[in-house]
């Protein structure tokens, strides 16, 4: 929780927002929270922006334990959880819209060029979701299936807070231990090549292939099929964060 208080704090966007109380003006006291946390968090953060030692954020916890009961106690819980989590309710908090528009499952037709999707999927988007943190930290991802076997394409558009984008591994050499006598004419071992933010994001959009248990249910030939999926960027916000996977699982040693 520290180190997600302490990044949004570090935004001027948002500290300006919460601690001049620009907020307040937009709480929708239709919510049934009565934007208690959105309250909590904005004291926080005058707190934070006002004393120089430690701040204690015990009412903001309380408050967010009350509205998710998963982060009570003292576990360690996942950084990039509970910033979602927080997000996601303070925009509840501070959503414009009061009454939303029902929910639709079909938002475009399969013949819709991909822009006018994107367009008609953002607009949607937006007619049922409005306020500062959207405005701030919302973008539009697309995932385009395409089947392998017809050529049948299916695109999806979701909109995010937070973008999860795995950490692209680099081949280290291994050093010779002790007992190893190495040529004095070889070549010097170099140093591990450094990961860019630019590395990982192009790992994160190369296309897959859906195959064996993944394999994909084609809309056109009404089977399962093997077939490829890649993300797309389509809209940005105006503030990016980017949750980055340091960890992954395998089945290597599943039989």
């Amino acid at each position: 929780m520290n180190s997600c208080l302490q990044c949004l704090r570090a935004s001027r966007t948002i500290s300006h927002f919460f601690v001049r109380d620009k907020y307040l003006a937009e709480i929708n006291t239709a919510q049934k929270t009565k934007g208690k946390l959105t309250q909590a968090f904005a004291h926080l953060l005058k707190e934070m922006a006002t004393e120089t030692v430690c701040v204690s954020p015990l009412e903001f916890k309380n408050q967010a334990i009350k509205q998710n009961s998963y982060f009570g106690g003292h576990r360690q819980h996942d950084c990039q959880e509970f910033m979602h989590f927080l997000l996601d309710a303070l925009h509840e908090d501070l959503n414009r819209i009061i009454d939303r528009p029902a929910y639709k499952e079909d938002i475009f037709a399969d013949e819709d060029p991909d822009h006018v999707k994107e367009f008609k999927a953002w607009n949607y988007f937006n007619s049922r979701n409005s306020s500062f943190i959207f405005d701030v930290f919302s973008g539009l991802l697309q995932s385009t299936v395409t089947c392998l076997e017809c050529g049948y394409r299916s695109v999806c558009f979701d909109p995010f807070l937070d973008l999860s984008i795995p950490v692209k591994r680099k081949e280290r050499l291994m050093r010779p231990n002790s007992s190893y006598k190495r040529s004095p004419t070889a070549s010097p071992i170099s140093p591990p090549t450094p990961v860019t933010l630019q590395d990982c994001l192009e790992l994160w959009s190369m296309k897959e292939t859906l195959n064996t248990k993944d394999a994909w249910s084609c809309k056109k030939c009404k089977v399962k099929r093997d077939a490829t999926k890649k993300l797309d960027l389509k809209i940005l916000p105006k503030i990016l964060i980017i949750h980055l996977k340091r960890f992954s699982f395998s089945n290597h040693f599943l039989g």
